[in-house]
């Protein structure tokens, strides 16, 4: 039978045709035969086969009445489950047959470890008892080695942290020794996440790159995208955020390959990161994709997460739909991470005006991270307490700033979450107005890679945002399409029509330039004749959406010589923003200007998304593709100026995620690849680069391409 390579790229062939074929093979013999191959081969099976592969294996290998060999049924159901099939996996738990007691202890523990993933806590707590019995009496270590994880993870639902640390250490001894890859590699997985949980991002990316280590061994794809899920939460919790996006992305596009519903959360994760990048269109956009493959497997652990996150994103485009999603996001069962969706409810109700029942889910939110050790979720509650208490009108005098704040920003800082830091710093700094200091802070934030668009995200910045004047017009277009008038972003339903609405959007992607009545009515209108009355219909719409109230002393669309345009004075478009800033900060790095490095740093934070992210119409096709590919070449540009000047300068690291940025936005880039790996070599990080090589070699897998060897890669 055919073998998987430690990377998952073997070979030319993909993980769906090395499923098939490893499937083909087992087909060819007798269901005796084919058990026994599970049960000795188990490693290979559980690294190759889909999920649809092992359910037809399954059906090759029943019994009279559908019963399944009890040694077949939990290494399947371990199998299913890993990859997210929560329902097959109990379902093939429960079709085993009469078997002895490791066997029945190993579908004892798949079973309470599912049910945790569903968020059914007395399930667990039953199956995890019986697995623990069963265990004993078999005397079995492998089989100690699962009832210790599944009682570890019932102990997390209960928010016992020395129970669950206990259980995890156990495991770990207990499945080295028998030599238990599978669970050695889950257990360090697992104490990562337990490390992840309490704010450890550090010591999490220990446990991870040692169980990156078993992985290289066992070749389990849907293993090593957990790890890299991992990976990128602590990167996340350090304020990588680019990094923590190649590597969130990464683990997605591996759930993908193997068609595995674990994708669910890789997308949430996403969503998470451009929370924190500031990207709250694209954030919107991962959280919605998450809630649905979650809902899909009934998987509790990602669905509330995702439905809190994406209620926290729509705050500024879709307060009615934020403050639905953050009802149910409440509503829903969570296996671990308690407060996370609470506490995303809270910042919901702040920024919709409701100070009360902010504080309401504050208080929840702190005593549910108490009782889990969860530090980055009371950080999070004590600024959510402190903010609503100052919106419900007791806001203490200028220099006494809510002392909930002082110490949120302890914890921060004892984290070493820069980006939390500094944004309670900024939030400190306006409400002291403090304006040096929240400029350092906000200009630091920039450098990490998080957006001004940040504010618009339910949550601290956003709290202390100051309202925007009513005349102020915001046209965004480098992402999703968004106006805001006032500061207040306009619904669909502002609009008389829908043609106006493009016609905006048309005007706002050629910035000062304009373009002419015809060219413009033929791109909104491309199958029609004689359109003038039409387009002068809607700029007159254009005109009242941005001033309805008539405030402008000149109208926000202009119109000489035949010549359409957007008055720049009174309508602000992010991406002629964007331009300007990137065309001078560029100037300024070919001469060497030491205001270069600031200067890329802001003009990266201002390239936000793709141009007219997820507009697709017919007539846009030609011009807007080529003005798409301009805009991203200037990005990268910027991007690829930032990483050369700094991996030439005294402090080389701060290089780093900037190459992990142009990863983000191209994965399959090889030379970025070598300048990334190359840089980390140079600075000692061996086990980074050798994490991101693993990673370029899954890629070129993925495009068929021959990958270089580590030695010529990394330049050694």
């Amino acid at each position: 039978m055919a073998t998987v390579a430690a990377g998952g790229g073997g070979g030319s062939a993909g993980p769906t045709a090395r499923s098939s074929a490893l499937l083909a093979r087992l087909l060819e013999l007798g269901p005796a035969e084919a058990s026994s191959a599970v049960v000795e081969r188990q490693l290979e099976l559980t690294a190759t086969l889909l999920g649809r592969d092992w359910l037809t294996l399954l059906d090759h290998l029943r019994g009279p009445g559908g019963a399944l060999p009890a040694g077949v049924a939990w290494r399947a159901g371990y199998a299913l489950h890993h990859l997210g099939h929560l329902s097959g996996a109990l379902a093939t738990a429960e079709a085993a047959g009469p078997g002895g007691e490791a066997d029945r202890a190993r579908l004892a523990a798949v079973r309470s470890s599912t049910s945790w993933a569903r968020g059914d806590l007395e399930a667990c707590r039953t199956h995890a008892d019986h697995a623990a019995a069963l265990a004993e009496a078999s005397g079995d270590l492998g089989a100690r080695a699962a009832a210790y994880v599944a009682r570890a993870m019932l102990a997390a639902f209960d928010g016992d942290r020395d129970l669950n640390l206990h259980a995890y250490e156990r495991a770990l001894v207990l499945a080295v020794e028998a030599g238990d890859l599978q669970t050695t590699e889950r257990v360090h997985n697992n104490l990562a996440s337990r490390c992840l949980d309490e704010g450890r991002c550090t010591e999490a990316l220990e446990h991870l790159q040692r169980g990156l280590e078993v992985n290289e061994r066992t070749g389990h794809l849907s293993g090593l995208a957990i790890l890299r899920h991992n990976v990128a939460e602590a990167l996340l919790g350090l304020g990588r955020l680019d990094e923590a996006l190649v590597e969130c992305d990464a683990s997605r596009d591996l759930w993908t390959s193997i068609e595995a519903p674990g994708a669910s959360g890789s997308w949430q994760l996403r969503g998470e990161i451009q929370l924190a990048r500031g990207n709250a269109g694209q954030a919107a956009m991962a959280f919605a994709h998450a809630a649905s493959l979650a809902e899909r497997e009934d998987n509790a652990q990602y669905h509330s997460l995702a439905v809190a996150g994406e209620a926290r994103a729509l705050i500024a485009t879709d307060p009615t739909r934020a403050a639905v999603l953050a009802a149910q996001a409440t509503t829903l069962a969570i296996p671990v991470a308690h407060a996370a969706p609470v506490l995303a409810a809270g910042w919901v109700h702040l920024a919709l005006g409701d100070p009360v029942r902010a504080t309401e889910l504050a208080d929840r939110g702190a005593a549910l991270a108490g009782r889990h050790r969860d530090l980055p979720r009371l950080a999070d509650a004590l600024e959510l307490a402190a903010l609503a208490a100052r919106a419900g009108g007791a806001e203490p005098a200028l220099a006494e700033v809510d002392p909930r704040l002082r110490e949120a920003g302890d914890i921060w800082r004892d984290l070493a979450n820069p980006v939390r830091v500094l944004t309670n710093e900024v939030v400190v700094a306006r409400l002291r107005r403090d304006r040096v200091t929240g400029s350092v802070a906000r200009g630091e934030l920039r450098s990490l890679g998080v957006h001004d668009d940040v504010w618009r995200v339910a949550g601290p910045l956003h709290a202390v945002a100051r309202p925007a004047a009513a005349d102020d017009v915001q046209v965004r277009v480098l992402g999703p399409f968004a106006v805001e008038v006032g500061g207040v972003a306009l619904p669909a339903a502002a609009w008389p029509s829908r043609k106006a609405r493009e016609v905006l959007g048309v005007l706002a992607c050629h910035g000062d330039r304009g373009l002419g009545r015809e060219r413009l009515g033929a791109l909104v209108w491309p199958d029609a004749d004689a359109v003038g009355n039409r387009l002068s219909v809607a700029l007159s719409h254009v005109r009242s959406v941005l001033d309805p109230d008539r405030r402008l002393p000149d109208s926000p669309v202009l119109s000489d010589g035949g010549t359409v345009r957007l008055d720049l004075r009174h309508v602000a478009v992010d991406l002629v923003d964007f331009t300007a800033a990137a065309h001078a900060a560029l100037l300024a790095a070919r001469e060497g200007s030491p205001r270069g490095v600031p200067l890329l740093q802001g003009a990266a934070a201002l390239h936000t998304g793709e141009l007219l992210d997820g507009v697709d119409a017919p007539g846009h096709a030609e011009w807007l593709t080529a003005q798409r590919e301009e805009v991203e070449l200037l990005g990268r540009e910027v991007l690829q100026a930032l990483a050369r000047v700094l991996a030439a300068g005294p402090e080389p690291a701060e290089a780093l995620h900037w190459h992990a940025r142009l990863l983000a936005h191209d994965p399959y880039d090889e030379s970025t690849y070598a300048a990334l790996v190359a840089l980390l070599v140079r600075l000692g990080r061996y086990g980074e680069a050798r994490r991101h090589h693993r990673t370029y070699v899954l890629r070129m897998d993925e495009l068929g391409v021959p990958a270089r060897a580590w030695s010529e890669l990394a330049g050694v």
